[in-house]
């Protein structure tokens, strides 16, 4: 339990865990027994005694809870990675010892993870008395991501034997960069088989869920069949959608930043769509939920896709960017210089931006103004964090021509590996609007054929239906929604992003509504 501590993000001792633990158990024991009893005496019900492993499972929960936190504290710093390694690596090689780059990484807010593993290291050196080597050492022993410790232990032995540490670096960021795209391959297998399994939920479950509760409303002339269709719809495939947004989350490498405005602009939308759906208006049940959807999903999926575009095009041209600065420096100039001389150069979505830093650094404004005011307006983590990287790169090194070119490299890496990224994930989103497409079209087509007569399968004789147009509308509200829930998901499977989901749910609204217009040009149904 105290090596689980040491490697998480808890401060407590054994003991006090330990405490903690019985205290809640003994509490929660006495909750159970309460409520127990009263449900005994009240209604003889002896499966509430069933509730006495909650006090069991409390108790293990607590006492696990530092191997929980010890997986998050290691899955936070997984995703900086590339970035930490560069950064150590870049200004390791601008002549900065190992623990004042890590003095510099601990007072950077774009790195939080990797900022709370480097003042770790600055305790034991600045407070406890350490050497360097051996707070390493130490951090190594007890850090919970395979990966960093490894980088750790083994600058540490480099630095015991007098190897070139620089190289070392080097070959670890080489490494780093290697291990992140087979950890986006895998990430992108793993996307593929949850894609598969939500396939088979959502849609197969799904179409036979409506299958027999439909039959049941339709033949037996039950209500029930429609409230289960109605409970399925709007309760559990958003529940199972959550769980499967949860696991992708957890399984896609992402960063330490998300961009809010788009949730901002939903939470607005949200409020009004709800208001539209309860206004009356002289429209089928479906046309009412597909307008109130749309007024809820079309300003977010406007605004997402606008801020990924423009996030994106300013991530495909920093590597230019910086290897144009690069050029610069090359040839002689200053940092300031090699950026003013860019004005009017197209980088696309980051012209905007260079073309302010020129015009600021004309004006005479210090190069940390000038990418401090960057980094506070740019939506994008990675052009924050490459910001950075050049601003400490001039203030160690005096933005030297080796450093500039490195982070030139740098840049480009990290470009490649967000582009494979999302190209290795985008099939996906097809397997999204399969699910929705085979769920409103199988409906319809259920609905058409019982309408035609073609029961027989079901009663052994050849029986004519009359479906109501009020249960199909029903039927048809129910799809409507859990189209635009499976296309929440088609965001997250395929771009790694809900706010990315939006448009997919608008779109899911728009085929769901062109599929039953055109059925109803084909084969119509009462409706």
């Amino acid at each position: 339990m105290k090596q689980d501590l040491l490697r998480s993000d808890m401060s407590v001792t054994p003991e006090g865990l330990v405490s903690v633990a019985l205290l809640l158990t003994v509490v929660s024991t006495i909750v159970v027994g309460v409520v127990a009893t009263i449900v005994l005496i009240l209604y003889a019900q002896f499966a509430v005694l069933l509730l006495f492993l909650l006090p069991l499972a409390v108790f293990g929960t607590v006492l696990f809870s530092p191997r929980f936190s010890a997986l998050a504290r290691g899955g936070r710093l997984d995703n900086e990675l590339p970035f930490v390694v560069g950064f150590i690596s870049i200004l390791s090689g601008g002549g900065e010892t190992f623990v004042e780059v890590l003095r510099r990484l601990s007072n950077l807010k774009i790195f939080p993870a990797a900022s709370k593993e480097s003042n770790r290291v600055l305790v034991d050196v600045d407070i406890y008395g350490s050497e360097p080597i051996t707070a390493l050492e130490k951090a190594a022993e007890h850090n919970p991501n395979k990966w960093y410790a490894d980088l750790l232990s083994g600058y540490s032995t480099v630095l015991r034997t007098g190897g070139d540490h620089i190289n070392y670096l080097n070959l670890k960021l080489k490494e780093v960069f290697e291990e992140r795209a087979v950890k986006v391959k895998r990430a992108a297998e793993v996307t593929g088989a949850i894609a598969e399994v939500y396939l088979i939920v959502t849609v197969v479950l799904g179409i036979t869920v409506f299958t027999l509760f439909l039959v049941q409303t339709l033949v037996a002339g039950s209500e029930e069949g429609l409230t289960n269709i109605f409970l399925f719809a709007f309760i559990i495939v958003p529940v199972i959608s959550l769980v499967f947004i949860w696991v992708l989350d957890d399984t896609q490498p992402k960063y330490p930043f998300t961009d809010k405005r788009p949730y901002r602009v939903f939470a607005v939308t949200l409020a009004v769509g709800v208001v539209v759906f309860f206004v009356p208006l002289p429209i089928k049940t479906y046309l009412h939920l597909a307008l109130a959807l749309t007024v809820i999903s079309a300003p977010p999926a406007f605004f997402a896709t606008k801020y990924s575009r423009e996030r994106r095009g300013i991530e495909g041209s920093l590597p230019d960017f910086i290897r144009d600065v690069a050029e610069g420096r090359k040839i002689g100039l200053p940092p300031e210089a090699s950026v003013e001389r860019l004005v009017g150069r197209d980088y696309g979505q980051l012209s905007k931006s260079v073309n302010s830093m020129g015009s600021q650094l004309s004006w005479g404004l210090s190069l940390k103004k000038v990418l401090s005011s960057f980094t506070s307006k740019v939506s994008s983590w990675v052009a924050r964090a490459v910001a950075t990287l050049m601003l400490e790169v001039v203030e160690v090194g005096g933005g030297t021509v080796k450093g500039f070119a490195e982070m030139a490299d740098f840049t480009r890496r990290v470009s490649s590996m967000e582009k494979e990224s999302r190209s290795s994930l985008r099939g996906y989103i097809f397997i999204a609007y399969l699910s929705g497409i085979m769920i409103i079209v199988s409906t319809y087509i259920f609905i058409y054929f019982l309408q035609q007569g073609q029961a027989s399968g079901i009663t052994g004789d050849v029986s004519v239906f009359q479906v109501s147009p009020e249960v199909v509308d029903l039927l048809f509200t129910a799809t409507v929604f859990e189209g635009w829930v499976i296309g929440l998901v088609a965001g997250k499977m395929g771009e790694s992003s809900v706010s990315e989901g939006f448009k997919h749910a608008l779109i899911m609204v728009i085929f769901t509504l062109a599929a039953v217009g055109i059925g109803q040009t084909f084969f119509p149904i009462p409706l």
